[in-house]
């Protein structure tokens, strides 16, 4: 079942790899660098994200939400000023993207 699948994947080891330091010093990276090696942490995020709601689709969202709330918070929280500034670059969404995106926002409200 996808709460299940949902729930496996937020339990990977590879679900919270740990944040590097911030910019600065010898080894320092540039916002490009910083973002590129920040994007696979974040689109796993997403990745769980899409998961739960599509859980949600089956009314089950408390336990999927749960430790994805969990994940994102703690991300959230070690993520610097320098991490953040290379994530809110701005990102382009096709129509049917935003779409579909709005569609499993509304599935997922309406079950919760």
């Amino acid at each position: 079942m996808m709460a299940d699948k949902a729930k496996s994947s937020l339990s990977s080891p590879e679900a919270s790899p740990a944040i590097s330091p911030p910019l600065g010093g010898p080894d320092s990276e540039t916002l490009d660098e910083r973002k590129e090696r920040l994007r696979p942490q974040r689109n796993g995020i997403i990745i769980r994200m899409r998961a739960a709601i599509e859980a949600a689709d089956d009314c089950e969202p408390a336990e999927v939400a749960a430790p994805f709330r969990a994940e994102l918070t703690a991300f959230q929280e070690s993520l610097t000023e320098e991490d953040h500034a290379a994530l809110n670059q701005p990102v382009a969404l096709t129509k049917e993207q935003i779409v579909r995106m709005e569609a499993g926002l509304r599935s997922l409200r309406e079950c919760l």
